[in-house]
């Protein structure tokens, strides 16, 4: 939505010949199928195959901020963070940046994607000499209840603490969408974004508990003030005249606001004083999510297929969109409920935000006037529910 005035005030015939040249073609695929394998991270040139790709500039702050970081906010010794989706698009940078900063990795791969995750990690050792990056051996379905259990039992059983936890990883949803649903029988972009990582973060706690200051990182999104916050009484979206794949994205990401305040308040009842919960979101970064979304289509009304116009003239590269959730792990004044962000809303380098001045505050369900602690009760209860977590 941030990119609506800007093309908008372009000349209406030249840019619809423009926009209809650039239409990307999904093959019929949708969601995350229709993204999938289209660049390789293990490669020199992935930097560039994601802007050939996707469009948007090339990395502008990301490689500085790789050589200054580390001096000023070093990892803590025997530091460990675990990132999501990390071994592709923004989760691969978040993994390489906290790597220079000297942490140990974890990074869950996929199934079915076994040599291109064990590619990304052999870049990433070979961009930061000395990293130390883990790819376990027990995969991470978020589709998957019983992959989620199964993953962190194998983590609670090779680690004795957690100090970063990265809830990176996610999947889009356009508005002409079929219903997709999880092998557990819930609505998948939701499963996926939001209900699959409030069990992951339930079932590594006592991880994040044992650690001197544990972090547990969300990736939300602009797409958050677009959530139709009505539909937190129906997180499955189970009302078939109604259902909208897009929308149930915007209430993912709404999703990860609503879990990281209602997981600081139950830190806070709890007397545990050592986890925080806290948001991030990358801007209008260039990645594959967006062309899932259909962007053009699904949030701004637009003919399909013409995202990478939208990113041209709006994004920033993936590598730029990894450091708000960066900053958020490692800025020392990081406070509960706290949310980066990049400093221009949508690009630039990363800032602690204000929900109540920044962005449109109106429609933040950071906000306790926009989304009441009533309203994040019941999307927590459905969550708890359809997971059985125990937090």
């Amino acid at each position: 939505a941030a990119g609506c005035g800007t093309v908008a005030a372009a000349g209406a015939g030249a840019l619809a010949l423009h926009l209809y040249r650039q239409r990307f073609n999904s093959g019929g695929k949708h969601g995350p199928s229709a993204t999938e394998h289209k660049a390789d991270p293990g490669a020199d040139d992935y930097d560039e195959q994601l802007r050939r790709l996707w469009g948007g500039p090339g990395p502008k702050h990301f490689y500085a901020t790789m050589e200054e970081w580390p001096k000023k906010w070093p990892a803590p010794h025997d530091g460990k963070a675990l990132v999501t989706g990390g071994t592709g698009g923004i989760g691969f940078y978040v993994v390489k940046l906290l790597a220079k900063l000297g942490f140990e990795v974890i990074v869950p791969g996929r199934p079915g994607f076994e040599a291109e995750d064990a590619r990304a990690m052999e870049a990433v050792k070979q961009a930061v000499p000395g990293a130390k990056v883990v790819l376990p051996e027990a995969k991470l379905d978020l589709g998957s209840f019983e992959s989620v259990r199964l993953f962190a039992a194998a983590m609670r059983a090779s680690y004795g603490h957690l100090d970063v936890l990265c809830l990176n990883a996610g999947r889009g949803g356009s508005k002409s969408d079929p219903r997709d649903v999880s092998v557990d029988g819930h609505e998948a972009v939701v499963q996926v974004n939001a209900t699959g990582h409030l069990l992951l973060t339930a079932e590594l706690l006592p991880l994040l508990r044992a650690s001197k200051a544990a972090r547990v990182i969300s990736q939300s999104s602009g797409a958050r003030h677009h959530a139709k916050l009505e539909k937190v009484h129906d997180i499955d979206g189970t009302n078939a005249a109604e259902f909208n794949a897009f929308d149930q994205y915007c209430l993912s990401k709404a999703g990860n606001a609503i879990f990281t305040k209602c997981l600081n308040e139950r830190m806070v009842e709890q007397g545990i004083d050592n986890v925080i919960a806290i948001l991030a979101d990358p801007g209008m970064s260039c990645t594959g999510v967006n062309f899932q979304h259909d962007l053009t289509k699904s949030l701004l009304g637009f003919i399909g297929g013409l995202t990478k116009v939208l990113h041209n003239v709006a994004g920033q590269h993936a590598a730029d969109g990894a450091l708000p959730m960066v900053l958020a792990a490692v800025d020392p004044e990081a406070q509960r409920n706290d949310w980066y962000t990049p400093v221009g809303g949508i690009t630039g380098p990363p800032k602690r935000g204000d929900s109540r001045k920044d962005g449109t505050p109106d429609k933040d369900p950071l906000n306790d006037d926009v989304c009441p602690r009533a309203m994040r009760e019941a999307f927590w209860e459905q969550a708890v529910a359809h997971t059985r977590a125990k937090l």
